[in-house]
């Protein structure tokens, strides 16, 4: 949202609250897009944008609960949280003991806040072929955790999933 003047910021009350009205962007620009000597578009009456502004007054103050489900704006930082999770996990593949699983905590959260449906092709594929890796990674350190298998091995899938994780690491790093 953006304040305006209704009338213009030249006038001896310009400045008072009640020559301001609230407008997004779009609309703004199109208050002060009408030119009398071409007159296409809409001029805007100051008597109009003050019915507009107080119409909206009205709306919020009767209707708050209007604003309860509004959807939340995008959370910023997803691409940051994927780093550091990955970053994590690169640090767990590379421990001399094993661990524990890796986490994906990030990934999840990104795939349900929509944050693949913004990023480039390539990025999400290189994130999910990570994730891939890190999933059989966890699916190997599982078997191993509840298996009393000797001279198993899991080392060489975690170790696998390094490749993967250096990449979408670098990737970020860059689309950041």
């Amino acid at each position: 949202m953006e304040v305006d003047h209704i009338e213009s910021a030249t006038g001896h009350d310009s400045g008072e609250i009640s020559n301001a009205i609230p407008l997004c962007f779009e609309c703004h620009a199109e208050v002060h897009h009408y030119n009398p000597q071409h007159p296409k578009g809409r001029r805007f009456a100051p008597s109009e944008l003050r019915g507009h502004r107080d119409q909206w007054l009205r709306l919020c103050a009767d209707r708050p609960e209007m604003f309860v489900h509004a959807l939340p704006a995008p959370e910023a930082g997803s691409l940051e949280r994927l780093l550091s999770e990955l970053e994590f996990n690169r640090v767990m593949a590379t421990g001399e003991r094993l661990g524990g699983m890796f986490e994906i905590t990030q990934f999840r959260r990104a795939i349900a806040d929509g944050t693949f449906s913004w990023v480039s092709a390539e990025l999400k594929t290189t994130v999910h072929d990570a994730y891939k890796a890190i999933l059989r990674a966890n699916a190997t350190v599982d078997a191993h955790a509840h298996r009393a298998v000797p001279n198993f091995a899991p080392r060489a899938d975690i170790q696998a999933a390094l490749g993967p994780i250096d990449t979408a690491i670098a990737r970020l790093r860059d689309a950041l």
